[in-house]
């Protein structure tokens, strides 16, 4: 599986680091390509070393693998057809998913949007001020 396929399958967005590879940013870590198999995940907790020690043990639960440890940021390898890994690593990492709407909220947008110009209500179609 390579980072797009991963995106795809568990809605999250993909961008290049500064050296050229493609992360998935989270705000307390990111994953990347570890080998052609596995999937790493990065922690990084700068003012909480015991958040980190408790996302690590999570993380070990599900069954990943320690690369590195440090005392407040660290590094694990996991199989990212794994579910029950890539969720967690996902968790973890506090990386933001895409949100999916249900066929009631499209069909609120789809009847709400042509009375709209520019998110405002057009003329004769907003509330009469009284």
């Amino acid at each position: 599986m390579t980072i797009e396929g991963f995106c795809q399958k568990y809605r999250t967005k993909a961008r290049r680091d500064t050296d050229g590879t493609w992360i998935v940013p989270g705000r307390h870590g990111q994953i990347y390509e570890y080998d052609e198999q596995d999937f790493g995940v990065i922690l990084m907790f700068p003012n909480c070393p015991r958040q980190y020690g408790f996302a690590r043990k999570r993380l070990l639960q599900a069954g990943m693998h320690s690369v590195h440890n440090g005392e407040s940021e660290g590094s694990l390898s996991f199989n990212p057809s794994d579910d029950a890994q890539a969720v967690v690593a996902i968790r973890e990492a506090k990386i933001r998913r895409k949100r999916v709407p249900s066929t009631a909220v499209l069909a609120t947008l789809a009847r709400v949007r042509p009375a709209t110009q520019f998110g405002r209500p057009q003329r004769g179609q907003g509330r009469a001020h009284v």
